[in-house]
């Protein structure tokens, strides 16, 4: 039950990604918003440079992607060749 004035938290799932856009790491975490999650995973995902992308689930719905370094790597390989 939600009292008047406190926000309802939904459980997220983060799945890092790596060069290949495989999952190589599972972050669980609680937000009151899919925004909100999608902040909380760009922050994670600039956290850890090694990582190419992040996508964030609520169960079977995908509420956000970013894999602007998994474009950007590729963009960088395209050119060296």
């Amino acid at each position: 039950m939600v009292l008047e004035g406190e926000t309802r938290m939904h459980s997220y799932r983060c799945y890092v990604l790596d060069g290949r856009s495989r999952v190589a790491a599972i972050k669980p975490f609680e937000c009151a918003s899919d925004v909100e999650a999608g902040q909380r995973a760009d922050a994670l995902l600039v956290q850890m440079p090694t990582f190419h992308g992040v996508e964030v689930w609520d169960r079977k719905r995908r509420v956000h992607i970013n894999l602007a370094r998994a474009a950007a790597a590729r963009a960088s390989l395209a050119k060296a060749q």
